[in-house]
């Protein structure tokens, strides 16, 4: 080929429907393989900082058909940070959020558990739970609310609740529940629900 000759050469594609699906079925996969491995970046990280950790966890979506879920916390909290204690998309639960255990699930992932939860709730480790009444410190469970778990105060008393690992014996039961009182300054685990 001489130095000023050009040569030309020419590629026919022919792009039917059939390709067209394929490469557009290609895509959405490739961009749904990216979405999910996205969303499972960080999982299993542990930070010291509670506000570092809520940062990093996106808030849960709603669980198949649509039931709330709820646990307690895996960590101790005084009854003035009680209600800073769950994870982003949960609240510390009020007693009559929780009441029927039946009617929600339990996040085995963020709640604390024993070895025979299977997946429901543990037994026995208590927690703070609103009371629904008011701002208050009382030695009555039910009553006492740390002032609306403001309060870490060894004088005051706030309202802690637990499933009863002992079903012979009942006394002082609310349902399943067993309630009690504890003073605010104690580390207690914390009742979360989903917003």
């Amino acid at each position: 080929m001489e130095h000023g000759e050009q040569r030309m050469i020419v590629i026919d594609v022919h792009v039917d429907r059939r390709l067209m699906t394929v490469l557009f079925l290609g895509t959405l996969a490739v961009v749904f393989s990216a979405f999910l491995m996205w969303g499972q970046r960080g999982v299993g990280t542990v930070s010291a900082s509670p506000s570092r950790a809520a940062a990093q966890m996106p808030a849960p979506a709603p669980a198949a058909g649509g039931t709330r879920e709820f646990y307690v916390s895996k960590t101790f909290h005084n009854g003035a940070d009680a209600s800073s204690a769950c994870e982003p998309g949960f609240h510390m639960a009020s007693m009559w959020e929780i009441l029927d255990p039946s009617n929600l699930r339990y996040n085995t992932h963020l709640g604390f558990t024993q070895a025979d939860s299977g997946e429901g709730p543990a037994a026995d480790p208590s927690g703070w739970v609103r009371t629904g009444g008011s701002s208050t410190s009382s030695d009555r469970a039910g009553y006492a609310s740390c002032f609306a778990y403001s309060s870490d105060s060894s004088l005051e008393r706030g309202s802690v609740v637990w499933l009863s690992a002992i079903w012979e014996d009942l006394a002082g039961d609310i349902g399943n529940w067993q309630a009690g009182i504890s003073p605010c300054d104690t580390g207690n685990r914390v009742w979360c629900v989903q917003d």
